[in-house]
């Protein structure tokens, strides 16, 4: 009987199957996806577009519960059960029926994409959020009248997830959660620093919450309780997440599923596991090929960062629709030091002194045809002679500054021999920051 009447007279409850659908229309019309893999971290994040919306929702009907056991004088009257239970099962319906539009949301974003199991990091923190927000809701409830509480509470929920958009500030989105809907490219996870920043700032809350519900301190006290608190959880947030860290970090090896085939071994990502068969027979093949044209290769490549001081490991990136001929361009893509290094190198990077670089694509394309590509197909997919782009390089001589193609026919007529010395003087030149590559096959 307990249950039906809070079912019937918690707008927490009633409220939910309308939020769903609201939620929901708002994820197929706003929410698109791009031509990526379907990740759970990425598309559980992108469901947190709609947080801004369910928690001040949700946080409101809760300031509503506080409201009516003031107005009705329960709230003032003795209770045989401790304050904070009586609190928690009042606000119970809003925090379930926000959970449920939350949860409902996120697999609205997953089932179209395959998916089925959203992350759990992300997803819990933008439920103890949604908690913190739910329980503060009621309290402000109990103080203030409902004409004020109501509007208050709605109005502050929805700015903690304005605010911080509008400010820029990195330290405020990561406490506030809006990090969250921003989070992850495919080989990126969620830094823990971020978690460790909503769950210091929600706990705050949290405590703040209980200690006044269950002291009753005076008006006067209740801004000083909250203030200490969101201080000490504010420096907490600062030192786990600094403004100047990086709220993703990249993805680690420990889950992938690894294939090895001729002594190749290709290591993807959990989702990419149907693709490993593939991958590796089309590795064991080229790596084989480009021993044979005697060009020493890594024989272990694997999505994500790699260790670069390694140089039997190499870093891929594969989608379910690459072809041979695309998988062939990314490995012989992967085997050449390229942009990494620059990214080591400041310097470089900054003067655009990276001359060596211009290489690239010359030796992609050797390793790529010689992998088995055909000539046509590679023409094609460099558009007849792709060019190094000068305004990136300006250093680099005029005179190397040509079409890929036409000086990669002259080094197709020099012997097998010849042509291997001349890859692996460009592939040591590619490992450098500041040296001329020795193009000219002559």
């Amino acid at each position: 009987m307990r249950i039906r009447t809070l079912l019937r007279v918690a707008p927490g409850a009633w409220l939910a199957p309308v939020m769903v659908g609201l939620l929901v229309l708002y994820v197929a019309s706003s929410i698109t996806f791009g031509p990526r893999e379907p990740y759970g971290l990425y598309l559980t994040a992108r469901a947190m577009n709609g947080l801004g919306l369910i928690v001040p929702v949700f946080a409101g009907t809760a300031a509503w519960e506080g409201a009516r056991l003031v107005r009705g004088g329960v709230w003032g009257l003795p209770m045989t059960r401790h304050r904070i239970a009586v609190a928690a099962w009042s606000f119970l319906p809003a925090f379930v029926g926000g959970l449920i539009v939350l949860v409902v949301t996120t697999m609205a974003v997953l089932v179209p994409q395959g998916l089925v199991v959203p992350d759990m990091v992300i997803l819990g923190s933008a439920t103890v959020i949604l908690l913190a927000q739910v329980a503060l809701g009621f309290f402000i409830g109990t103080i203030a009248p409902r004409a004020i509480a109501i509007p208050v509470v709605v109005l502050g929920s929805f700015m903690t997830f304005v605010l911080p958009r509008v400010a820029g500030s990195a330290w405020l989105r990561h406490m506030s959660g809006t990090t969250l809907e921003l989070c992850c490219t495919t080989d990126q996870v969620l830094s823990p620093g971020v978690v460790v920043s909503i769950v210091a700032i929600s706990a705050a809350i949290l405590i703040a919450v209980a200690i006044l519900l269950t002291r009753r301190p005076r008006m006067g006290v209740y801004p000083v309780v909250f203030l200490v608190l969101l201080i000490v959880a504010s420096g907490v947030a600062m030192a786990a997440a600094p403004p100047t860290q990086r709220p993703y970090a990249e993805r680690t090896g420990t889950a992938d599923v690894c294939e090895t085939r001729d002594g190749v071994t290709v290591c993807v990502w959990p989702e990419h596991r149907e693709l490993a068969p593939r991958v590796s027979r089309v590795a064991a093949a080229a790596v084989d090929a480009w021993r044979a044209a005697g060009v020493t290769v890594p024989t272990t490549f694997r999505e994500g960062e790699v260790d670069k001081s390694d140089p039997l490991t190499a870093g891929i990136s594969v989608r379910s629709t690459n072809s041979r001929n695309s998988l062939i361009e990314l490995l012989a893509v992967a085997v050449a030091p390229h942009f990494p290094v620059a990214r080591d190198e400041p310097t470089c990077a900054a003067t655009h002194e990276w001359r060596s670089s211009i290489a690239g694509p010359y030796v992609w394309t050797w390793l790529a045809t010689e992998a088995g590509i055909d000539h046509q197909s590679v023409d094609n997919y460099f558009g007849g002679g792709a060019r190094p782009d000068s305004d990136y390089f300006p250093d680099a001589p005029k005179s190397l500054i040509v079409p890929v193609l036409p000086l990669l026919e002259k080094v197709w007529e020099l012997p097998p021999p010849a042509q291997a010395t001349w890859v692996r003087r460009n592939l040591r030149a590619l490992a450098q920051c500041d040296v001329l590559p020795p193009l000219d096959p002559g």
